[in-house]
């Protein structure tokens, strides 16, 4: 029983380690009364089909050429993505230098425009400087008509900016008015 169990094993002249292992015989290995050309292959299924040599180099063949288009497919896929990305790489060059500029034109208007602001602001404080100067003056003519003893100490304390003691006129009142020195009533 064991001789019987050990011809089936053997496949193409191979034994029982060469089948177990996936071994497949090659030309020189099968027996003369198989040699006509044919060979045995497993197909991915296990299924054992006979080819010749002829249509092993057809499969082959064919193999190599669908590798080969595959092959040619990648690279030109790829150098299509390359151009692409040379492409982008112009545009957004091109688009960052303008940017670029757009953003140093609009920082020199920003500063420009804080100059010219600044420039009007302190034209405005000049303004309203003087007419608060001409304010004061008519101020301290009204008061000088009104007191003329109050008059002297009134325009020393309004051109030194309310420094000094301010000597209350007629009644104990201060001449320019209460809170006009920073301080209340004198």
């Amino acid at each position: 029983m064991a001789d019987a169990t050990e011809s089936a094993d053997t496949v193409a002249g191979g034994d029982a380690a060469d089948k177990k292992s996936g071994v497949k015989p090659t030309a020189e290995q099968v027996p003369d009364g198989q040699s006509n050309g044919e060979l045995t292959a497993t197909s991915g299924r296990g299924k054992n089909t006979t080819m010749t040599e002829e249509e092993q180099e057809n499969r082959r063949r064919k193999r190599l050429e669908l590798n080969r288009k595959a092959a040619q497919e990648s690279r030109r896929r790829k150098k299509l993505r390359i151009e692409e990305l040379q492409r982008s790489v112009v545009y957004l060059t091109r688009e960052n230098c303008e940017l670029r500029e757009q953003n140093e034109l609009l920082r020199q208007m920003l500063t420009a425009d804080v100059a010219s602001e600044n420039s009007a602001l302190i034209d405005r404080f000049q303004a309203e400087n003087a007419a608060l100067r001409l304010a004061l003056y008519e101020s301290v003519q009204k008061l000088m008509k009104q007191n003329p003893g109050a008059a002297d100490v009134a325009v020393s304390n309004a051109l030194n900016g309310g420094a000094g003691a301010v000597n209350p006129g007629p009644g104990g009142r201060d001449p320019l008015g209460p809170g006009a020195h920073g301080g209340g009533p004198g």
